[in-house]
């Protein structure tokens, strides 16, 4: 793995600690706002393993300011 690779850990750590937060996740609704991010994918990923009922992910349009 590459130095590159292995900085994202950081992010992805970050959404699975406030997915855990949460408690169980199964069957609850879950709304990400900056989904296309690094950190919103991320949490995405996990809301999914965890068994997460609904996600929303929001994210900016290309030509939004």
């Amino acid at each position: 793995m590459e130095f590159r690779q292995a900085s994202l850990f950081s992010y992805l750590g970050t959404s699975y600690a406030a997915l855990r937060r949460c408690g169980p996740l199964v069957g609850k609704t879950l709304i990400i706002i900056g989904a296309t991010e690094t950190l919103g994918v991320g949490a995405a990923l996990f809301a999914l393993a965890q068994g997460i009922g609904k996600t929303y992910a929001i994210a900016r349009g290309k030509n939004a300011a």
